[in-house]
């Protein structure tokens, strides 16, 4: 385990130092890289910084200065993927002629249905994406014992094959590894990355949204569904807590009226309870239409729609405020907030009341991270945090390079990244 664990730390302060013969300066930028592409933990990455004596104001220039290795040109390309699971696939990739005029592109990620592909999604991502927009279609492959989602946790092996399913949520999976490797090749606005699904497909907009609400702009599932199991039970209390997090992210949602292959109630249902909760939600029902919304797909005022909403669409990466809910760890961290031991389920709400405080509530939650936006909060003041009506701690909270990779390694997106953090235990 000890020699395991070193490996990758000596490679790592080998790519800082180079050879003997290299330049005495660190080159920060190589383990960066390897954070950035998952081949290192942030523990390894603080170890390699810190033996090449960088500390967390070089770390945080260096990833907020990273530049793409490019590789895409204009047109239709495949990138290999290789999923957490271990699987291969690949997905599609139209790149447009120019990027948007600040010289970055937006992504429009679209995921495809039972017995669809990634090149029929790439030609419907086509016709909807806003100029400049990125279209990135990953292919779906199936998934083995062991390999399912929660929402086969009454009987895998029956749901899986009765209700067949081959999208994964997990972190790590086909179409966060796409737009992860996209980011690594081509200049992106990390605040314009749209996500949308059909059928399948929508089943994994719904959940990839709302689990990693964080990473996308908007979400835009059609005639999908958020659990299988509510295809035998009226609501999964497992899943279901998740839509909490689309306060945190606009959602678009259509369903055919006749839907027999997802029933139209999912939608119903589910655009019923985000507007109880006042999320930001679009739904249209289309009378009379099936599984397959044709006129849609050939192009009516619906799709008009769709593409006027999704060109509006834009991240705040500075949210004052942040709520996150989540059913299991890997999904547990939302913009600056993140919910290090919590039981499923488990919520947190935090707010910015201030210059200098932050105030948070949580259920559930036993230890929790709140990382200090310096476009929030003046960071070089005596900080306050407040969670469940106790001040947890007040004064300073100096820059760390754990906090840097910390935050870096969580979404892989620079505009995500701070220096300052501070955990709290509340198993007291």
């Amino acid at each position: 385990m000890r020699r395991a664990w070193f490996l990758p730390l000596l490679s790592l302060i080998a790519l800082c130092w180079g050879t003997p013969r290299a330049a005495a300066r660190p080159d920060s930028l190589a383990v960066v890289r390897s954070l950035q592409r998952g081949e290192c933990t942030p523990r390894e990455a603080v170890a390699a910084w810190r033996s090449a004596g960088v500390g967390p104001g070089e770390a945080l220039a260096r990833i907020r200065g990273l530049r793409p290795a490019g590789g895409l040109g204009p047109g239709v390309s495949r990138l290999d993927l290789r999923d957490a699971l271990g699987r291969r696939s690949y997905a599609e990739v139209f790149v447009p002629e120019a990027p948007r005029p600040d010289g970055r592109y937006g992504v429009l990620l679209a995921l495809h249905g039972l017995g669809g592909n990634a090149g029929q999604m790439l030609r419907l991502g086509r016709r909807l994406a806003p100029p400049g927009t990125v279209v990135l279609a990953p292919n779906a492959q199936k998934l083995g014992p062991g390999q399912e989602n929660e929402d086969t946790v009454l009987n895998p092996a029956l749901t899986s094959r009765v209700l067949p399913h081959w999208w994964s949520y997990r972190e790590g999976c086909f179409p966060l590894r796409a737009l992860d490797l996209l980011k690594e090749r081509l200049p992106v606005d990390t605040d314009r990355v749209l996500l949308l699904g059909y059928s399948m497909g929508g089943y994994g907009a719904w959940n990839l949204g709302l689990r990693f609400s964080d990473r996308f702009a908007g979400m835009v599932p059609l005639a999908g569904g958020l659990s299988r199991l509510e295809n035998f039970v009226p609501r999964d209390g497992r899943v279901r807590p998740l839509l909490r997090n689309a306060r945190m992210l606009p959602a678009w949602v259509l369903h055919g009226e006749r839907d027999r292959t997802v029933p139209v109630r999912f939608s119903r249902s589910l655009t019923a309870e985000l507007t109880r909760l006042g999320a930001d939600c679009t739904y249209h029902e289309v009378p009379g239409a099936g599984h397959v919304v044709a006129s849609f797909l050939r192009g009516d005022e619906l799709t008009a729609e769709l593409r006027g909403w999704l060109a509006e669409r834009g991240r705040d990466p500075h949210p004052r405020r942040v709520e996150h809910t989540a059913i299991a760890a890997d999904h547990a961290a939302s913009y600056w907030l993140r919910l290090d031991v919590a039981r499923p389920g488990a919520w947190a709400r935090a707010e910015v009341e201030g210059p200098a405080r932050v105030v948070v509530q949580a259920h559930g939650v036993r230890r929790l991270t709140v990382f200090f936006d310096p476009r929030l909060l003046d960071c070089d003041e005596a900080l306050v945090v407040e969670v469940n009506g106790v001040v947890r701690h007040r004064g300073r909270v100096e820059p760390s390079l754990e906090a840097v990779a910390d935050s870096f390694a969580a979404d892989r997106d620079p505009a995500l990244v701070w220096s300052r953090a501070l955990t709290v235990d509340l198993a007291d």
